[in-house]
């Protein structure tokens, strides 16, 4: 029986880590500064649910996208 071995990926770099986590945060600061008030303006929903919707949309599925 033989044992199994699991491969380690190896750390990312600076540059790397600084731009996956830029994208996120762009992907962050459009939802709240551009969806959330135009879901309000638009369909009178409440910020509170536009936050949901959007930020799980646009903000959440990308990330667990990315990560997996």
């Amino acid at each position: 029986m033989q044992a199994q071995t699991e491969t380690i990926s190896p750390p990312i770099g600076l540059a790397a880590s600084a731009s996956m986590f830029g994208a996120f945060s762009v992907l962050l600061w459009l939802t709240i500064m551009a969806v959330i008030p135009w879901l309000r303006d638009a369909f009178g929903i409440s910020p509170i649910i536009g936050w949901y919707v959007s930020g799980t949309a646009l903000v959440l599925v990308p990330m667990l996208i990315y990560g997996c």
